[in-house]
C-alpha cells in the first residue's frame, strides 16, 4: 500500500452528517426488510428470552447459574417493560429483534466514522454502504442475538479513542474502557479490547512517555472493571461455580427420573414415543439449558462434535474460511487485493495499528475458545471481520479509479458505468445472501410450536425427541 504521513486523517465534521444519515437510513431499511417476514428465532435467541424472564424473577441467582453473558437479556427486559409488551413469544421476539437491529444500524454508522478517520470521505461512504449490505450483519440484526449490540459497543469504545485528536485526551481512556466493559455484558470477546489498547498505548508513545502510556491503559482497565465488575463477581466467582454445578446435578437426576417414569408408563407406548423421548413441557417445563441429555442422544451429539472439531492444524484455514464467508468473499477478495496492489492508499498509521492489534487479540481469543471447545463460528470473529471493511472499501475505490484511468475513453459517462458495474459486482452476492429468510431451516419448528399453542391444553404433556426442539417449545409457550 502507498505510504501515508502517519497522522489520523479526516476528522468527522458537520459536512459529513448527510452521508452518515443516509447510511443509517439505508442500513435501517435493509435490516427492516430482512426482519419483516415471520422468522424463527434461533436457539440462542430462545435462551436470551428465557434469561430475560428469569432476571425479572431472581436476577442474582440466575446470573450465578447461567454461563452466558446476560447483557442482551437485561436490555430486552427493560425494553419489553418500558413499551408494555405482552408475555407472548412474538412480543419477546419483536423486542429482541428490535434491539439487534438498532445495534446493526449503529455498526454501519460506526464503520463509516472509522473509515472516515482511517482514509477519506469517499472511502468512508463506500465502507458504510458495504457495512449496510454486509450479509452476516443483516442476518444477525434480524434475530434475537447479542452479536450486533456487542459489536456496536466495541466499535464505540474504539471510536472514543480513534475520533479524538492526538494525543488522546485523558478522559477518553476510562470512558473507552467503560464502554468495552458494557460490551463484555453482551459477549466475552470484549476482553480483547484491554490488551490491545495497552499495547497500542505503549508502542505509539515516545520512549520518554511510556510511564504515562501505562497510566492511560490503567485508566481504561479501571473503567472496564467498574462496569464489568458486578457481572464478573456474580458469574465468575467460585461460589457461582458451586451453585451452577449443583443445579446441573439436580437437573440431571430429575431428567433421569422422568425418563424412567415415562418408560414404565404403558399409556405412552401408543403415542409412538421413541426410547429417549421426553415431554416438550407441561405447566412447569424445565429450562432448555437445565435439561440433561443422556444415553444414545448424548453419544450421537458427542460423535457429531468429534467429527466437526477444529484442531490446531485446521484452525488457520477454518478461520480464513469463516472470515471470507461472512462477506460472501467480497470483503476478503478486496482486502487481499488492497494488500497486493502497492499503489492502494494506506490508512492513518496510529489508528491502523490499533485496529490491527484489536483484530489480533480478537483472533487469539477465538483461537483459545476453539482449541478448548472444538467449534468455530464466524460469529466469534465479527469484530475482526468488521475492521477489515474500511480496507476493503479503500481497495474498491482504488480499483475503480484505476479502471477509469486506464479505460480508453475516461469520460464522465464511462466513469459512471464503471462505478455502476463495480457496485453491482460487489453488492449483488452480498444482497442475495443477506435477504435470505432468517433461520429458514427452522421455520417448521415455529409452525409446529404455534400449532401446539393453539390446540394443546396448558396441562397437556407433549412427547417429542428432546434434541434441538427449544424453538418449538418457545412458540408453544412452554418456556
Amino acid at each position: 500500500m502507498a505510504d501515508h504521513n502517519g497522522d489520523m486523517t479526516t476528522t468527522p465534521h458537520r459536512t459529513h452528517i448527510p452521508a452518515l444519515l443516509a447510511i443509517v437510513a439505508l442500513a435501517a431499511i435493509l435490516r427492516a426488510g430482512v426482519a419483516a417476514p415471520k422468522a424463527c428465532v434461533s436457539r440462542d435467541g430462545v435462551w436470551f428470552v428465557e434469561m430475560a424472564k428469569k432476571l425479572a424473577d431472581d436476577p442474582v441467582r440466575h446470573m450465578r447459574i447461567e454461563t452466558k453473558q446476560p447483557g442482551l437479556s437485561w436490555v430486552m427486559l427493560a425494553t419489553h417493560s418500558a413499551f408494555g409488551g405482552t408475555d407472548t413469544p412474538e412480543s419477546w421476539q419483536t423486542t429482541g429483534t428490535l434491539i439487534a437491529g438498532v445495534g446493526g444500524v449503529a455498526v454501519c454508522a460506526l464503520v463509516y466514522l472509522l473509515a472516515l478517520r482511517l482514509f477519506d470521505p469517499t472511502t468512508a461512504i463506500v465502507a458504510g454502504i458495504f457495512a449496510a449490505f454486509w450479509p452476516h450483519g443483516m442476518q444477525l440484526s434480524a434475530d434475537v442475538l447479542s452479536d450486533m449490540p456487542h459489536l456496536a459497543l466495541y466499535l464505540a469504545a474504539l471510536g472514543i479513542l480513534a475520533l479524538g485528536e492526538r494525543p488522546v485526551a485523558i478522559w477518553r481512556w476510562p470512558l473507552a474502557g467503560a464502554i468495552a466493559g458494557l460490551a463484555y455484558w453482551f459477549r466475552l470477546e470484549a476482553l480483547g479490547f484491554l490488551p490491545a489498547i495497552a499495547v497500542w498505548a505503549l508502542v505509539t508513545a515516545p520512549r520518554t512517555q511510556r510511564l504515562k502510556a501505562v497510566g492511560r491503559a490503567t485508566l481504561a482497565g479501571i473503567g472496564f472493571a467498574v462496569i464489568a465488575g458486578p457481572f464478573v463477581v456474580l458469574a465468575r466467582a467460585p461460589a457461582a461455580w458451586v451453585e451452577r454445578s449443583a443445579v446441573r446435578d439436580s437437573a440431571s437426576e430429575s431428567s433421569q427420573s422422568d425418563s424412567g417414569h415415562h418408560a414404565r408408563d404403558p399409556s405412552i407406548r401408543t403415542a409412538g414415543a421413541r426410547p429417549f423421548a421426553a415431554p416438550i413441557g407441561g405447566p412447569k417445563a424445565r429450562s432448555t439449558n437445565d435439561r440433561a441429555i443422556t444415553g444414545p442422544a448424548r453419544s450421537a451429539i458427542a460423535g457429531h462434535y468429534f467429527a466437526n472439531a477444529v484442531g490446531p492444524l485446521k484452525l488457520p484455514q477454518r478461520m480464513a474460511e469463516e472470515w471470507a464467508r461472512s462477506g460472501r468473499y467480497v470483503f476478503a477478495a478486496l482486502f487481499l487485493a488492497g494488500l497486493l496492489i502497492r499503489s492502494t492508499p494506506s490508512a492513518a498509521r496510529p489508528l491502523a495499528t490499533l485496529c490491527g492489534l484489536i483484530a489480533i487479540f480478537q483472533l487469539l481469543l477465538v483461537a483459545a475458545r476453539v482449541l478448548k471447545y472444538g467449534e468455530l463460528s464466524s460469529r466469534y470473529m465479527l469484530t475482526a471481520i468488521a475492521l477489515t471493511i474500511p480496507w476493503a472499501a479503500a481497495a474498491f475505490v482504488h480499483l475503480i479509479r484505476l479502471a477509469v484511468v486506464r479505460s480508453r475513453n475516461p469520460s464522465h459517462g464511462r466513469a459512471m458505468t464503471i462505478w455502476a458495474m463495480g457496485w453491482l459486482l460487489a453488492l449483488a452476492p452480498m444482497a442475495g445472501y443477506g435477504f435470505r429468510p432468517v433461520n429458514a431451516g427452522r421455520l417448521t419448528l415455529r409452525e409446529a410450536g404455534c400449532w401446539l399453542r393453539e390446540t394443546a391444553a396448558p396441562d397437556d404433556v407433549i412427547l417429542a425427541d428432546d434434541l434441538n426442539l427449544s424453538q418449538a417449545q418457545y412458540y408453544a409457550d412452554r418456556i
